[in-house]
């Protein structure tokens, strides 16, 4: 059985703000900023929710329309130097 990486997280963000994912190693930040971006490899997925950007659920955008978002709007610093 496969378990889940992550269950129920919820966050409010401020308009015009940074904001950083902290905790301890393996707690979920790289994989909840990659749920965000759509960047969950496979063979995870995001099974429910919504994520609400600008009055949108972006898990609804087709991938050009998420290009459009992705490293312009909202953006990720990998931990691997090869991927920043």
């Amino acid at each position: 059985k496969i378990g889940k990486a992550v269950d129920n997280i919820s966050l409010t963000l401020k308009k015009n703000k940074i904001v950083a994912l902290v905790g301890e190693s393996g707690c979920g930040k790289s994989v909840t900023a990659r749920s965000i971006l759509q960047l969950v490899g496979y063979p995870g997925k995001i099974v429910s929710g919504k994520i609400i950007y600008r009055n949108k659920d972006i898990l609804k955008l087709n991938p050009k329309e998420m290009c459009k978002i992705r490293g312009k709007e909202i953006s990720m610093i990998f931990q691997d130097p090869m991927n920043s």
